[in-house]
């Protein structure tokens, strides 16, 4: 899996503290998302579970503001990024 250590490597050099969805977007921190929609998905989906990225959600509706710890992102990474990669781009089956 060297495109999640990458990932990991990439959010260990970067100075910020609390990341946005554009931070992650930019850093490729989630290769398995193509774009800001996913990753806003998946921060979503985390905090009505495990909370695993303990992100902090601000604001209503299309105003919401979205702040990731970056120690928490690289624990996430570490626990699910290798399923996520897995599953993420299967090629589809043509029958």
């Amino acid at each position: 899996m060297k495109i999640l250590e990458g990932a990991v490597e990439a959010l260990k050099r970067s100075p910020k503290r609390e990341l946005s969805v554009e931070d992650i977007r930019e850093m490729q921190a989630m290769p398995w998302a193509r774009d800001a929609r996913t990753i806003r998905k998946m921060i979503e989906l985390d905090a009505k579970g495990a909370n695993v990225l303990g992100a902090k959600i601000a604001g209503y509706s299309t105003q919401k503001r979205y702040a990731v710890q970056r120690s928490r992102l690289i624990k996430y990474l570490r626990m699910y990024g290798p399923v996520l990669m897995h599953h993420a781009r299967r090629p589809r089956k043509t029958t």
